[in-house]
């Protein structure tokens, strides 16, 4: 049986990774904290991420806590 090394196959920057695990904590803390337009602002910047570095990783949560915030920030 042959073992792939992954990491040569699927380039993984870590360092990317690492900080988008950050923003996605901080938008999830503001969106209950009820500071949307902060938290909208980071899941932004966290999409943005991950179209430069290509993945997909909390890449749909991300987005979930976008329209989140854009719900909460319409008027009434």
């Amino acid at each position: 049986m042959k073992h792939w090394n992954l990491s040569r196959i699927f380039p993984v920057n870590q360092e990317s990774t690492i900080i988008v695990k950050i923003i996605h904590g901080l938008t999830q803390t503001l969106t209950e904290l009820h500071y949307y337009l902060e938290s909208l602002n980071y899941a932004l910047k966290g999409i943005n991420i991950f179209n430069s570095i290509e993945s997909l990783y909390l890449y749909a949560d991300l987005h979930l806590l976008t329209g989140k915030n854009l719900v909460h920030l319409q008027p009434t």
